[in-house]
């Protein structure tokens, strides 16, 4: 066997060393894949192109890449003298594929559950018997809320996002950090995650503009979160704390807001909120298992 130095550097042997041992010896997790398109070259004396193999070469050790392989006979005369292959690394290009194709898969599916969760809301106000324009503007919040979210998400690949990146856009960004003091851990979280705390914050601001900590120019807020342990059981514990601003009327958008929350924190996470409506402001206390945060 001779070969060139890229693929001596695949292989981990000088190009002098290749010369003369057969190719199972020196790639033997590839030669399964490609001792088959060997035979066929030599059975049909015709080439064979653009074969994907894969498997783990020497270098670097244990680490399986992914091969394009063009195989031809080599001839003298009337007789097939060896076997020629060409390999392209593909690795690199196979892997960004497969995360394209990942993120588009988790698009669809993003976008299935917002179509679906703005048909459960459409319904829901259906059914609400406050005034059509508040639940109207409460919807439109919701969405404004996703498409900020979709945003972010999309920037990340839909993986994962850091947790002062999600809230800072929606309430120091807007309000200044002088009404707006945020302190706890830093948190990756993952898409589900992410979707639903950004309702709970986006509805929670805007409630706060509309009524109560952010409707004066005294009101501040406290957004803190931390990690705990109960035992086996570690949760992350939000709280959500007004002060200085006006008497709160003791409704979060007219009970419709309230109710998106608490459904979302408790049936998609199986956490726990309490809302404490309190002379010097809202007291919200939001509780979710740590697990639910976890990158996916």
């Amino acid at each position: 066997m001779q070969t060139n130095s890229q693929t001596a550097e695949d292989t981990g042997l000088g190009a002098q060393a290749h010369i003369g041992r057969k190719m199972r010896k020196i790639t033997p997790d590839l030669w399964d894949e490609i001792g088959g398109i060997f035979e066929i070259a030599i059975a049909t004396g015709q080439p064979v192109l653009l074969h994907r193999v894969e498997g783990a070469t020497v270098s670097p050790a244990g680490e399986r890449r992914v091969f394009m392989t063009d195989c031809h006979p080599v001839r003298i005369g009337n007789g097939i003298l060896a076997i020629g292959a060409i390999f392209h690394d593909i690795t690199e290009q196979t892997e960004m594929q497969a995360e394209r194709c990942r993120v588009m898969l988790e698009l669809q599916h993003r976008n299935k559950n917002i179509l679906s969760n703005v048909l459960a809301l459409g319904r829901r106000a259906r059914r609400d018997a406050g005034p059509a324009v508040g639940v109207l503007d409460i919807l439109a919040m919701w969405i404004k809320a996703r498409s900020n979210t979709q945003k972010l998400l999309t920037q990340e690949n839909w993986y994962a996002a850091n947790i002062y990146a999600l809230i800072r856009p929606e309430l120091t960004d807007i309000y200044g950090p002088e009404r707006v003091h945020l302190a706890g851990p830093q948190l990756q979280l993952n898409a589900r995650a992410v979707v639903a705390l950004a309702v709970a914050v986006y509805e929670l601001a805007t409630n706060g503009a509309k009524y109560d900590v952010f409707s004066q120019g005294s009101g501040n807020v406290a957004r803190t979160w931390m990690r705990i342990e109960y035992g086996v059981d570690e949760r992350v514990v939000f709280r959500w704390t007004e002060t200085c601003g006006p008497k709160v009327a003791g409704q979060l958008g007219g009970g419709f807001g309230s109710q998106m929350i608490a459904s979302t924190i408790t049936r998609s996470f199986l956490g726990a909120i309490e809302m404490n409506w309190r002379s010097e402001g809202l007291l919200v206390e939001i509780s979710i298992p740590y697990e639910a945060f976890r990158e996916t």
